[in-house]
């Protein structure tokens, strides 16, 4: 069964989580900093998107995809990317 977890916001916009946003950027070798940069975000917005703190929009999901080179179902979809296990874990 496919898992994609979003919610609306208080204006209607629809946010989601980036459930797979950690192992794709560890299995990039990027720092939570160097995906920011690339994705024109806040290092701290990248660790609060993989803590599940907030939800993104999907403008957010399609900058960040594009900053890991995945398409964005690979972040929202818990089937998409399969079993995501990198070689060696990096810290943020």
């Amino acid at each position: 069964m496919k898992k994609v977890s979003h919610r609306l916001g208080d204006h209607g916009e629809q946010y989601v989580y980036l459930l797979n946003l950690a192992a794709l950027r560890k299995l990039a070798r990027l720092t939570q900093r160097q995906v920011g940069e690339l994705a024109g975000l806040s290092d701290d917005t990248i660790s609060r998107l993989e803590q599940g703190k907030h939800g993104g929009r999907f403008r957010t999901v399609r900058r960040v995809a594009a900053a890991l080179g995945v398409p964005p179902a690979n972040l929202v979809d818990s089937e998409a990317c399969g079993d995501i296990s990198p070689a060696q874990p990096m810290s943020a």
